[in-house]
C-alpha cells in the first residue's frame, strides 16, 4: 500500500497537468444524430410561423389587386360613357383555363343609351382590360345603306362600283 502522502502528490501532479493545459485521458461521448423534442418543437413552431406570415402576405395582395383590378375596369368603362352597375370576380369563367397571372370579372353595366349589358372580362397588373365578347358598348348604326340596288334592273351593288354588272347602266345616276 502506499502511504497517504504518495496519494496526494499524485493528485497535485495531476491538477498540476492539468493546468499546464494538457489533457486527461477522458472518454469521448458521441453525439447522437436525433434532435431533442424542445428543439424539434422550436423548429416546427418557426416553420409554421412563416407558412402562417407567407398565406397571410399573398391573401393580402391579392386583395390589393382586386380593388386595383375593379378600379381600372370601372374606368374603362367610364371613358366610353358607361355608367357600372356591379364588378364580381369570377375565378372559373370562361377563358380561365391556362391562364397565368390574369383575373377574370362579371360585369355589369349600363352604356349610354341606356341598354344594360352583362359581360366577362379579363385584366392582370401589366396588361388592360380585355373583354370576353368584343367590345362592350353597343355599336354605333350605319347612318347610310351599305348596298345599293340598280333601279334598272334591282341587282344589288356595292357603293363602290359606278356601273351595274348586270344590265351596265350607271349607278350614280340611277338611270
Amino acid at each position: 500500500m502506499e502511504p497517504l502522502g504518495a496519494l496526494l502528490t499524485a493528485s497535485q501532479r495531476a491538477g498540476d497537468i492539468v493546468r499546464q493545459g494538457a489533457a486527461l485521458p477522458t472518454t469521448r461521448r458521441k453525439r447522437s444524430l436525433c434532435i431533442s423534442k424542445r428543439k424539434l418543437a422550436r423548429l416546427f413552431t418557426m416553420d409554421v410561423s412563416l407558412l402562417a406570415l407567407a398565406i397571410m402576405t399573398v391573401l393580402a395582395i391579392r386583395v390589393v389587386l382586386h380593388f386595383v383590378d375593379k378600379s381600372r375596369i370601372q374606368r374603362e368603362l367610364e371613358s366610353r360613357g358607361a355608367q357600372v352597375n356591379s364588378i364580381r370576380w369570377n375565378p372559373f369563367a370562361r377563358g380561365w383555363f391556362g391562364e397565368r397571372g390574369e383575373r377574370h370579372y362579371d360585369v355589369i353595366f349600363r352604356d349610354g343609351g341606356g341598354t344594360t349589358i352583362s359581360t366577362t372580362c379579363k385584366t392582370s397588373l401589366l396588361t388592360g382590360v380585355y373583354w370576353a365578347e368584343g367590345p362592350p358598348t353597343a355599336e354605333e348604326r350605319p347612318r347610310f345603306a351599305t348596298t345599293l340596288r340598280c333601279l334598272g334592273c334591282g341587282y344589288t351593288l356595292k357603293s363602290e362600283w359606278q356601273f351595274c354588272p348586270n344590265c351596265g347602266k350607271s349607278s350614280g345616276s340611277g338611270s
